[in-house]
């Protein structure tokens, strides 16, 4: 009985030191003015680490289709002197899809429809022009 116990704390630890990569710690903010047919919210996602990564997360909620369509992209540096270059200083680089990462922390920032284009609007900008 006792080596079953200690097993399952063994499995339990394992579970949980591998939880914070899984599941991100969310945060909600409703800055909604009105009602809409559609739902939409603007994230800001990040990962630990040294540096650490930020990315944005766009989601529009259709409730009469039941489909929600996302987009997520992250800014990638192409500093040369250091990595702290791309944090301190202006440093050339691209945009690319993030989907696939896995978030440390999520700030979810419901909106209306007019806030959710001007956010889009900033990165058409910086998807066309760089900055």
């Amino acid at each position: 009985m006792r080596s079953l116990v200690l097993k399952l704390a063994a499995a339990l630890i394992v579970c949980v030191s591998v939880i914070p990569s899984i599941a991100a710690e969310k945060k909600y903010i409703d800055k909604k003015v009105r009602s809409e047919n559609h739902e939409y919210a603007v994230s800001i996602a990040a990962q630990g680490g040294d540096l650490g990564h930020a990315f944005v997360i766009w989601n529009k909620g259709d409730s009469a289709a039941m489909m929600t369509t996302q987009q997520v992209v992250g800014f990638y540096p192409q500093a040369d002197k250091s990595k702290y270059e791309a944090v301190f200083g202006l440093s050339p680089g691209q945009i690319f899809d993030d989907a696939g990462e896995k978030p440390d922390y999520v700030v979810i920032v419901s909106v209306n429809s007019d806030a959710y284009e001007a956010a889009r609007a900033v990165f058409e900008k910086w998807k066309t022009s760089g900055n």
